[in-house]
């Protein structure tokens, strides 16, 4: 499922999950209720560098399944985006703060 694929890729460039809640349900509703541009998402599109990172994350977490990008066409989007991830600290930076669900990061990643 590229949406899956979508959330397991920022979660591993990142070091969070593209959604936090409190329960399951909740953490349900926030997938379903997304505009196909989660808050997170938008917070790493701060930094113009990341560009074709969050074009290609982009693709894979659109609303409707028929809008997102084929399979195929995915790993032929992560030439660009391999030129930029292979120049940057990981995880890659988000507010170290609460953030729009009120939750803190669930955890840190050292990488020396």
């Amino acid at each position: 499922d590229v949406y899956a694929l979508g959330c397991l890729a920022f979660e591993l460039f990142t070091g969070r999950a593209l959604f936090e809640a409190e329960s399951d349900i909740a953490l349900g509703g926030m997938h379903q209720a997304h505009d196909g541009r989660p808050p997170r998402l938008l917070t790493l599109a701060r930094d113009p560098e990341l560009a074709p990172l969050v074009e290609w994350l982009s693709s894979c977490l659109r609303k409707d399944p028929a809008a997102r990008t084929a399979v195929e066409q995915l790993a032929r989007d992560l030439v660009p985006v391999y030129a930029v991830l292979t120049l940057r600290t990981w995880p890659l930076p988000l507010a170290d703060t609460e953030d729009e669900t009120g939750l803190t990061p669930a955890g840190r990643f050292a990488y020396t």
